[in-house]
């Protein structure tokens, strides 16, 4: 229809009328224009907002796992220490000995883990959706705080490699299996004095053993301290960025 007007106007040679009609023509696209690329940045944001928040949960659930594993560490070095004071006092008696050593083999001697959840980071980075994220620290900061995760799950991990390579002769030869809580039941009912005896003749052994794992808690530790405060303040910076 207004393609019909301008015709009109221009045989008419009705010339205001047709630099109006253009005018409105040029007004109406540029708008259309306008609102396609206001519903485009609508829907960016939007799926910026959902990465965020998927990122920002992620990172709360990592924090409750560090806690767990730094809150494992402390009572498994916890048991180390009584075990070792044990395993040299002066008059312990069989009863003490043993309960220290159950607890030691049974969590002590376990290792702590770091399993960071990255599901959301690795698709956006992988998928090339990285700039959808505007803000420059918060994308600066996710890139190392999740270099910081690799680290720390490859030191940790390299350390259990490295004690593991001796421990069979804790649990082939001594057969800490024994002392274990959840599968003492499946050997033989050995008296208390007797079983007590074999920790005291193999307690130079378990003292290495236990210095292994008391050291391996220790970076643990450290490490964890290193991480959470870290993913804290990433977590604060995404959180300000999905309430503005």
């Amino acid at each position: 229809m207004l393609l019909r007007r301008i015709t009109e106007h221009v045989r008419a040679q009705n010339w205001t009328a047709v630099t109006l009609d253009f005018f409105i023509v040029v007004v109406g696209v540029f708008i259309g224009i306008q609102v396609a690329n206001w519903n485009d940045a609508g829907r960016e944001r939007l799926s910026e907002s959902q990465y965020l928040q998927r990122i920002a949960n992620e990172i709360e659930l990592t924090i409750t796992h560090l806690q767990e594993e730094r809150e494992f560490s402390e009572e498994a070095r916890a048991m180390i220490d009584v075990f070792v004071d044990e395993l040299y006092r002066d008059g312990a008696s069989d009863d003490d000995l043993l309960t220290a050593t159950n607890g030691y083999l049974s969590t002590g001697a376990f290792f702590a883990n770091f399993r960071p959840i990255r599901t959301t980071f690795d698709d956006i980075v992988s998928t090339g959706n990285f700039e959808i994220i505007k803000n420059g620290a918060i994308r600066t900061d996710l890139i190392k705080l999740y270099a910081h995760y690799e680290d720390a799950n490859s030191t940790i991990e390299s350390n259990i490699d490295w004690i593991q390579q001796g421990e069979d002769r804790i649990y082939y030869d001594f057969d800490a299996f024994r002392f274990d809580t959840r599968t003492e039941h499946l050997f033989d009912n050995v008296p208390a004095p007797a079983l007590a005896n074999d920790v005291r003749e193999q307690r130079d052994l378990l003292r290495r053993h236990a210095a292994f794992h008391y050291w391996l808690k220790v970076r643990s530790i450290e490490l964890f301290d290193q991480i959470e405060p870290e993913a804290e303040t990433v977590l604060n910076l995404i959180k300000e960025e999905l309430n503005n």
